[in-house]
């Protein structure tokens, strides 16, 4: 499928850091593709390890994009509230990333 070639390609001529990038540039709009690219190449070349990290990456810039726009059609405490548990889930992901 389209997803995992994108994924392969990346990975390919890229390293870890192809998989890495993809995974922020498609975590602005979906999780879910990347996810199981990344799932279905840990089966193979890729390292867990690296294809978790690609997860939780994705995940992070997901939960920012959804968290502006909150913020921006919301605003208010809505805005705030989405924010900060935003902040949360962004802080925790990027502790288990740097703690590993």
């Amino acid at each position: 499928n389209g997803r995992t070639s994108t994924a392969t390609l990346a990975e390919r001529h890229f390293g870890d850091a192809g998989v890495y990038v993809l995974a922020l540039v498609s975590g602005v709009t979906d999780v879910d593709a990347i996810t199981l690219s990344l799932a279905e190449l840990a089966k193979g070349s890729l390292a867990p390890r690296v294809a978790a990290e690609g997860m939780v990456v994705a995940a992070m810039t997901n939960t920012v994009a959804k968290a502006l726009l909150v913020m921006s059609f919301c605003g208010g405490t809505m805005g705030r509230q989405v924010g900060v548990a935003g902040a949360a889930v962004v802080l925790a992901g990027g502790a288990w990333l740097f703690l590993g």
